[in-house]
């Protein structure tokens, strides 16, 4: 993930090009996160850790909005950390010494 100086952010944030609000990590979702900004009548919707790039509960986020043809809804089914983070350990991959 390519982090934004702060001069550019507040540029993109002034321009409408990014939208600060508050990060609200999914409690049933583990990879999924929304951002309520003013400018819109529903939350941003963030998928993946990639996307929310480790904010916490109730940060101050800026958040760029993609085109509408890449706009995803958010899934159904519960999917925790552990499965999600099942085969992230290097240690745990059997692939060492063969």
């Amino acid at each position: 993930m390519q982090y934004i100086s702060t001069p550019t952010l507040l540029a993109g944030i002034k321009a409408g090009d990014l939208h600060q609000g508050h990060f609200n990590p999914n409690q049933y979702n583990y990879p999924e996160g929304s951002v309520s900004v003013p400018a819109f009548t529903k939350p941003v919707l963030l998928i993946g850790r990639e996307n929310m790039n480790r904010a916490a509960n109730g940060d101050i986020v800026a958040a760029e909005v993609f085109q509408k043809s890449e706009w995803k809804a958010p899934v159904d089914e519960v999917v925790g950390q552990d499965s999600t983070l099942k085969n992230d350990d290097a240690e745990d991959s059997g692939d060492e010494g063969e």
